[in-house]
């Protein structure tokens, strides 16, 4: 599912996460105890602490090698869906979206390396931008994107160079 790393534009320059997991989650718990208790809620409510078995097998058998971090149950267009983060030796750990009965519906991976199509593309559309982060995304039937952050902005584009869209985004939100 990776292969297409191969041939790409490394960014070795990118600064490392500013703000990891365990720091937001220390930062919220900081809000919450300032705002006496009450702190905002997202759209991704941790309502399952496990897996159905439909998702937990889809996720073992995609990704044998990897371990299951928490499953967590959200609305996504109207429907029931499982986001599971899945740590893969070697890589960046992915973010795998499941339907009820398994089905991915699609992935999220951070990569140090995007094809050189992207590259081209996102040099030429934001020349003398920065880099930050990429992103690179799966989606059943859809071509691969790649999420470029650089400043407040994500810009998306198609592995093979094809700008998709652009998004004002907080810089320090994952």
């Amino acid at each position: 599912m990776r292969a297409w790393a191969t041939g790409g534009t490394a960014w070795s320059t990118l600064p490392g996460d500013l703000m990891t997991r365990p720091g937001r989650s220390i930062c919220l718990l900081v809000l919450a105890a300032a705002c006496g208790g009450k702190a905002a809620t997202s759209s991704a409510t941790p309502v399952a602490t496990t897996c159905p078995a439909p998702v937990t097998a889809t996720v073992s058998k995609t990704y044998p090698t990897g371990t299951l971090g928490p499953c967590r149950s959200e609305r996504d267009g109207g429907k029931d869906v499982y986001e599971v983060t899945v740590t893969v030796p070697g890589s960046e750990p992915i973010e795998v979206e499941l339907s009820v009965d398994g089905v991915i519906t699609g992935t999220e991976q951070v990569v140090l390396v995007m094809p050189e199509p992207v590259a081209a593309a996102f040099a030429a559309k934001y020349p003398g931008q920065t880099v930050s982060r990429i992103e690179h995304q799966t989606e059943p039937g859809k071509p691969d994107t790649f999420e470029v952050r650089f400043g407040d902005t994500d810009a998306t584009f198609t592995a093979s160079g094809d700008f998709v869209s652009e998004e004002r985004v907080d810089p320090h939100d994952d």
